[in-house]
C-alpha cells in the first residue's frame, strides 16, 4: 500500500512539473499564424515553385515596379528561417504568365509590398 501511495504521489508531481503537450514556442505560434495566412515558399524561384505556391495563395499584394511606373499584383508567401538567429521572411511574388496562362520564369518578388484587404462579408 505504501508503494502504491508513493507511485501515485510521484505521478502527480511529474504531471504537475511536465510542460503541457499542447504548449507551443513563440516560433511555433508564428509559424502556425503564417501557415494560416500564406503558403510557405522555398529558396528556389522557379516557375513550378511559383505555380505550386499560387495554388495555395490566400492574400493578394502589390509591388511597385519603377520600370513600369505601376504596381504589379501578386500574392504573399513566407520563407522559414534557414539558420538559428534568423526570422521568417514575407515576400510578394508577382508571377509572369505565358499565353496559355501558366506561370513562366521571370516572376518578380519584393519584400516592400502592400497587402490587399480581403473582401469583407456584407
Amino acid at each position: 500500500m505504501r508503494y502504491l501511495c508513493a507511485v501515485l504521489i510521484a505521478t502527480i508531481i511529474a504531471i504537475g512539473v511536465a510542460p503541457a503537450a499542447h504548449s507551443a514556442t513563440d516560433r511555433e505560434t508564428l509559424a502556425r499564424l503564417l501557415r494560416e495566412t500564406a503558403p510557405k515558399f522555398g529558396t528556389i524561384l522557379s516557375a513550378q515553385a511559383v505555380a505550386d505556391a499560387l495554388q495555395k495563395a490566400k492574400i493578394l499584394c502589390t509591388c511597385f515596379d519603377s520600370d513600369q511606373n505601376a504596381s504589379r499584383v501578386g500574392f504573399i508567401v513566407y520563407m522559414g528561417p534557414r539558420s538559428a538567429g534568423e526570422g521568417f521572411t514575407a515576400l510578394c511574388l508577382t508571377p509572369v504568365f505565358a499565353t496559355d496562362g501558366s506561370t513562366i520564369d521571370g516572376t518578380g518578388a519584393c519584400a516592400d509590398f502592400t497587402p490587399l484587404p480581403k473582401k469583407s462579408a456584407s
